[in-house]
């Protein structure tokens, strides 16, 4: 009986941390979206005027250049050591949309750690790159 009362009570602790996680994912989704349309209307009312090619490398600047891989690769793992999280080295892929005309990298990592930690590197990495997009997370207890 005393397993079964644990048990219920772990899963609704669990249950319970699963809704408050899920709201602040999307409270910190609302955010970024926003902050996101407050920083691109500003640049697109600020580029109008701009030659084409400022236009390029304004937008360049913005998303990050193709041969600066390496420098965000350092700044990502600069950020796990500051965030104090192991960031075990990941699936790096690349591809390229033609009707685009850009360069996309898939980064995948493994990353271990306290969930404020990881939740901290998260926040920094994406304040710091801000072309960088948080795409999927998966969490466990090792």
């Amino acid at each position: 009986m005393a397993a079964l009362i644990a048990f219920a009570i772990v899963s609704g602790t669990a249950a319970w941390h699963l809704v408050v996680l899920g709201a602040r994912a999307q409270a910190l989704e609302a955010e970024t979206r926003a902050a996101g349309l407050r920083a691109s209307s500003s640049a697109l009312a600020g580029s109008r005027s701009m030659e084409p090619g400022e236009r390029l490398e304004r937008f360049e600047r913005v998303l990050g250049r193709r041969v600066e891989f390496d420098t965000h690769l350092q700044t990502v793992f600069a950020a796990a050591r500051r965030s104090g999280v192991t960031l075990v080295e990941g699936d790096y892929r690349h591809s390229y949309n033609g009707a685009g005309q850009f360069f996309r990298y898939e980064a995948t990592f493994p990353v271990g750690g306290r969930f404020a930690a990881i939740q901290r590197f998260s926040e920094v990495v994406l304040a710091e790159l801000p072309f960088a997009a948080l795409e999927d997370v998966s969490l466990w207890r090792t």
